[in-house]
């Protein structure tokens, strides 16, 4: 396998999601994602965070990246406030447990701490219609 290696990119508000094939494939994986049709989904969950400033995760391996995440500040959190947030995360199927994942959330956790955010806050998937949403304190 080739190495893996994280770029970080932060985009402006009005800057355009990058990746968004990647996060389509999301969409054609997971059933609970189908509720809406899939121009509707793309619209509701990536094209709207162009409106934040945001970090923009991507993992390469060699020239193809191979899973990515939005990270941004979250005013809205209904449990713990303002937070800084993973709002979308997806890791190709034949790249899993390989640690691309743990790359993922360790540059998440990095900004959460270098942009003074309390608390990262990320859903992960148990399995189908099934998440938990974790929340971890930056110390």
């Amino acid at each position: 396998m080739d190495e893996l290696k994280r770029q970080t990119f932060h985009r402006l508000k009005g800057e355009p999601v990058q990746n968004v094939e990647l996060f389509r494939m999301a969409w054609h994986e997971f059933p609970e994602l189908k509720v809406q049709d899939e121009h509707v989904w793309l619209s509701n969950s990536l094209y709207t965070m162009s409106e934040l400033d945001r970090f923009e995760i991507a993992i390469t391996a060699g020239d193809r990246i191979i899973g990515a995440a939005i990270v941004a500040d979250d005013p809205w959190d209904p449990h713990v406030g303002p937070c800084m947030s993973v709002f979308a995360q997806y890791v190709m199927p034949e790249y899993r447990n390989r640690g691309v994942s743990r790359l993922i959330m360790r540059e998440a956790l990095t900004l959460a701490r270098e942009y003074n955010a309390g608390v990262l806050a990320y859903t992960h998937r148990l399995g189908p219609w099934k998440y938990a949403t974790i929340y971890k304190r930056n110390v």
